[in-house]
């Protein structure tokens, strides 16, 4: 490991997230790593390691570092975003939906928030109240392609439900006709 602490932290910052942006994650952790030695609060460093875990996979070891980056940014809609894309990506919908409240709460005009926050609705199947978020993000965005593409999809499941629920509304119809009622 090298001795950043003679070197310029930003420096080492600047290259390990150019080898993110690459997606040469393996190159980049190391850097990360490094910065966080020589300087364990810094908040990038903490930041974009745990994005890169996210995008590893490594849920846990994400979460710890966002969480250790909200502590010192709580305000950050950066980490905000990442900390609730994670939890939900855990399967923790509730306290992802938490995090992505909080962070509308100080950047109501923030489309990808908007756009998260849909998203996880869809998945819960709240696609009425997700449609206000993905409608929202593309209000404020209207170019950008995954806030329409997000879009798209609820309105989708919400047609695809639609017809089931109203399926088996019928064939309770049909079975109370032909059967008689429930004995």
């Amino acid at each position: 490991m090298p001795d950043i602490r003679a070197m310029d932290i930003g420096a080492v910052l600047e290259r390990a997230f150019a080898l993110h942006q690459g997606g040469r994650l393996a190159e980049a952790e190391p850097l990360y790593r490094d910065v966080l030695c020589a300087a364990p609060g810094e908040f990038n460093a903490q930041l974009l390691l745990g994005i890169l875990f996210s995008q590893q996979g490594r849920g846990p070891e994400a979460l710890e570092l966002l969480t250790a980056a909200l502590a010192v940014h709580p305000d950050s809609d950066l980490a905000l975003l990442n900390h609730g894309n994670v939890l939900a990506a855990m399967g923790r919908g509730g306290e992802a939906l938490a995090s992505y409240d909080r962070a509308i709460a100080l950047y109501p005009q923030h489309a990808d928030l908007r756009n998260a926050r849909g998203l996880l609705l869809v998945s819960q199947r709240h696609f009425q109240e997700a449609l206000l978020d993905l409608d929202n993000a593309v209000r404020v965005n209207p170019n950008s392609r995954g806030c329409w593409a997000s879009c798209a999809k609820a309105r989708c499941r919400l047609c695809w439900a639609m017809p089931c629920l109203l399926t088996a509304s019928m064939r309770a119809k049909v079975r109370l006709v032909f059967r008689g009622p429930a004995q």
